[in-house]
């Protein structure tokens, strides 16, 4: 079932999974994970409590919110991650996380009437955790997020 945040989405942000690294042959090179295009509801808000992770870029403001989908971009489609046509990509439109995104994990966003932005995760998922009530109210609105943002440029 979709989120009923999926109406007011005004946000696409730009995420990849942690990398796996390689063995010794290899180099240890680091492999790229996979990337994800999320939507998400999202205003701005005033909560500089949030705010004490590792900076970002002038990072100034907290956004808080609801993710309403994902879907998984290939790596040719990744350029195109603020304009690609949701309609072409599988949307996973329940409004819960992709499992490998955590706190702290960074990406790039385009919010509208805010630009694109480096966003870093402050908080994700439910107050009352994944189980009992927390496992109710997913089910209903989908995952919170809450993002400290900094300006890009």
């Amino acid at each position: 079932m979709a989120t009923p945040f999926a109406r007011f989405a005004n946000a696409r942000i730009l995420w990849a999974a942690p990398g796996a690294r390689s063995d010794g042959r290899a180099g240890y090179a680091v492999q790229p994970g996979q990337a994800y295009l999320l939507t998400a509801f999202l205003k701005r808000t005033e909560e500089p409590h949030i705010l004490d992770l590792p900076a970002l870029a002038g990072a100034s403001m907290a956004l808080s919110g609801y993710l309403t989908g994902f879907a998984e971009l290939a790596p040719q489609q990744i350029a195109d991650w603020r304009t690609i046509a949701l309609s072409g990509l599988t949307v996973n439109a329940t409004g819960l996380r992709p499992a490998e995104l955590e706190r702290n994990s960074k990406g790039a966003a385009m919010i509208a009437g805010l630009g694109e932005m480096e966003v870093r995760v402050a908080s994700i998922g439910p107050a009352y955790g994944d189980d009992g009530i927390g496992a109710l109210l997913r089910s209903r609105t989908g995952d919170p997020l809450v993002l400290a943002a900094g300006q890009i440029g």
